[in-house]
């Protein structure tokens, strides 16, 4: 039997108390580290794993059309590809002005034909005699640009085989000299001369 002195005893267990308490220290120490680390914010992650591939966001196809076939109506029954225009009040468009101010009452027989103008003329006009097809053309001048007048005029070509004028004021007379020239051919069945371009009148003077 092995003797073992009471002071080795305690020499002994202060060395194991010693151990205890740098072990208990080293605890204290990680719960703390652990604490501090768990309050911290979690790293932002940079770029992708190895071996991922980038994932590339395909773009979502543009839808083209109006979403109908063309020919429907939708609920505000409009048709497809025809949307009603919509303008503000400083993109209005402006309907062209018209010098003319053609009577509603004419002869059945008379129609006025809207023409390309010409040689400056402000604009123009055709009346055409339905029954015999016999034509005055007409043209408005608003600054002179064809011939001279007081201010702007009305030409009406032939009436009697010659040229009329009128001022912007007597529109009306110009309409009564067409319909009683094409009345006058109608019932005579004679076409009008081509007075206008003869520079010599009956008399020989210009």
């Amino acid at each position: 039997m092995i003797r073992v002195s009471k002071q080795a005893i305690i020499d002994k267990l202060k060395d194991i108390a010693e151990d205890v308490a740098e072990i208990q220290a080293s605890i204290e120490l990680v719960m703390y580290y652990s604490e501090f680390i768990a309050e911290q914010p979690e790293p932002k992650k940079r770029g992708r794993p190895l071996g991922v591939k980038n994932r590339v966001v395909e773009p979502e196809p543009v839808k083209r059309g109006r979403g109908r076939p063309l020919g429907t109506k939708n609920k505000e029954g409009h048709r497809a590809g025809r949307p009603p225009k919509t303008y503000s009040h400083n993109s209005a468009p402006t309907a062209p002005v018209s010098f003319y101010h053609i009577p509603k009452d004419l002869p059945v027989w008379l129609i006025a034909e809207p023409r390309n103008n010409f040689c400056g003329s402000a604009e123009r006009y055709m009346f055409k005699d339905t029954r015999t097809g016999e034509t005055v053309s007409t043209y408005f001048d608003n600054n002179n640009a064809l011939g001279y007048h007081t201010g702007p005029y009305f030409e009406a070509y032939p009436i009697e085989g010659d040229a009329n004028r009128w001022v912007r004021e007597d529109e009306q007379d110009m309409y009564l000299a067409i319909i009683g020239e094409l009345n006058r051919r109608y019932n005579t069945k004679n076409k009008p001369t081509e007075k206008l371009f003869n520079p010599m009148n009956k008399a020989g003077n210009l």
